[in-house]
């Protein structure tokens, strides 16, 4: 039986794989375009090909995307060459790493993995230098509670090497790479579903890791990961369990953004992760006419049910601006102090920003026009079409809340400006 906690770091590792979904598409997409490419375009006779498929599916991903990699790859339509490559070296402490890459650009690569090593306390060694402290294999991970006996009559009949039993309760059952897809389909239709399963380099031997030394091991491990042409990051070191949830909760945060009105309140939820921003959920809370107690109750349960469902940890209001109207600015205020009052009564800490504050922040205008708005919302969160007016300002909300109260410094916009009402 392993030592350690095995179940905390495979949740560990699901989570810091949500949080970097946005660059999922990327990496499959580079894996079937290889394994076309090496092995045919016919699943039924490419496992590397099936496999990504797999994985490709398992991550929602459209089938279109699917199709045309695979015809890149078999030279059906042009697309780019990658080369494999992988890179081997030490961590903090000498823990072993390697780092699998498919990149256009061999020179770049091995430039931005260098300095990924060497910024943060690691090295770059020489090929074969900790490739045999690795072993090959498919490994399948079930959740503690899974009927042990029964687990490994099906896996061992189904062809599988080994079936590992952790302390903490969680399962491992070990594959040949070549019998990983039949023995996780032989599993599954007799209703054993994997939390976890891949085809992996697994250490030979684990380090733990803890305290500052756990820090700064993770540090290498997510800037490598974060790298563009990387596909994947192994290593033998293992981060204690009780590292993981806080250095994971550090790395991202949930906010919500409100517009408020009485007629209409916007509401956008986004995640931040690190300096990347990533789409949560929108919508708008109408009202009906009528006395304006209900009006107030209407939008305050809206906006409760709207946080129990996707638990933000912070909120962000847009300010009153000065109607006209007195009478007007007053409802407006109502419905804000409504807003306000539901996200405390949820403990909430809230921040409130003007709109010149967030059009600032968004657009680099502090007097943009809503279309102009809505456009540079959905290209800062990558949404397949602009959000409506209200939606868009509530999210609009939540990013100069990103921007301005978490440090993130400048919004990634990439050089995109409004500019005579266009996109440039």
């Amino acid at each position: 039986m392993a030592g350690h906690s095995k179940w905390a770091n495979i949740q560990h590792r699901k989570g810091r794989q949500d949080e970097r979904r946005g660059k999922i598409f990327t990496r499959l997409i580079k894996e079937i375009t290889v394994a076309a490419k090496l092995g045919g375009s016919d699943p039924g006779c490419n496992p590397r090909l099936r496999l990504a498929m797999e994985k490709a599916y398992d991550q929602n991903m459209p089938k279109d995307n699917v199709e045309r990699a695979i015809k890149r790859g078999s030279g059906e339509l042009e697309g780019v060459d990658y080369l494999e490559l992988c890179y081997e070296g030490y961590g903090i402490n000498g823990a072993a790493v390697m780092v699998n890459c498919m990149t256009d650009n061999k020179t770049r690569t091995v430039a931005d993995v260098r300095h990924a090593f060497t910024k943060y306390g690691g090295n770059l060694g020489t090929d074969g230098c900790v490739s045999f402290l690795f072993k090959h294999c498919g490994q399948l991970i079930f959740a503690p509670g899974t009927d042990e006996n029964a687990l490994m009559e099906v896996a061992l009949d189904a062809g599988a090497e080994d079936v590992v039993s952790n302390e903490d309760g969680s399962i491992e059952v070990i594959t040949t790479p070549h019998d990983f897809v039949e023995v996780r389909q032989r599993l599954e239709a007799t209703g054993f579903k994997p939390e976890m399963a891949e085809v992996t380099m697994k250490p030979v031997n684990e380090v733990i890791f803890t305290g500052e030394d756990a820090v700064r091991m993770q540090k290498l491990l997510d800037a490598l990961e974060n790298l563009d042409d990387v596909q994947e990051v192994f290593t033998t070191a293992v981060i204690a369990g009780d590292l993981l949830l806080p250095m994971n909760h550090a790395l991202s945060a949930r906010i919500l953004g409100i517009d408020p009105g009485l007629r209409i309140t916007g509401f956008g939820v986004l995640d931040k992760v690190g300096q990347k921003l990533f789409y949560v959920a929108s919508g708008c809370i109408r009202t009906p006419v009528g006395e304006l107690p209900m009006r107030l109750k209407v939008i305050m349960d809206s906006l409760r049910e709207v946080i129990e469902t996707h638990q933000p940890q912070m909120a962000a209001v847009e300010k009153v601006f000065v109607n006209v109207n007195p009478h007007s600015t007053l409802l407006l205020g109502q419905a804000r102090g409504a807003a306000i009052c539901t996200a405390v009564m949820a403990s909430l800490p809230v921040a409130e920003y003007t709109a010149l504050q967030v059009k600032q922040a968004v657009v680099g205008n502090g007097h943009a026009k809503k279309e102009q708005v809505q456009a540079m919302v959905q290209r800062l969160l990558e949404l397949p079409g602009p959000p409506g007016p209200d939606a868009a300002d509530a999210l609009a909300c939540a990013i100069c809340h990103a921007h301005a109260a978490m440090g993130l410094g400048q919004l990634a916009t990439r050089g995109l400006r409004m500019r005579n009402g266009r996109m440039g």
